[in-house]
């Protein structure tokens, strides 16, 4: 394809370690080439990085999953229950004001 080297490389690697990739070398015996004629066998050494990496694959979801759940749920408050009902809504010049001597306080 005249592709770079570490280009392909990194191309080959991070599809080789998909977990569909894996799958599929795990469950058919013979590789298909780019053009849909079949190609060579798989080995067992093909088999078995693809195990060993679909079992890596499978902990880190596992440990992500064991993670969420022990985090604590984060509750977002809701913005309409913070604002009181009785009071009205600010005027233009309020809230001018009001930003006003906050940056006053920030420069002091």
């Amino acid at each position: 394809m005249g592709w770079p080297l570490p280009y392909t490389l990194g191309v080959l690697v991070s599809w080789k370690m998909a977990a569909v990739y894996c799958q599929a070398v795990l469950c058919h015996d013979q590789r298909i080439a780019l053009d849909g004629a079949p190609a060579e066998a798989v080995d067992a050494a093909a088999k078995d990085l693809a195990a060993k990496r679909l079992a890596q694959l499978a902990t880190r979801k596992a440990a992500k999953t064991a993670a969420d759940a022990a985090a604590p749920a984060v509750v977002k408050p809701n913005p309409a229950a913070a604002l009181p009902t009785d009071t009205p809504p600010e005027t233009p010049e309020q809230l001018r004001d009001r930003v006003r001597a906050s940056l006053l306080r920030r420069s002091a």
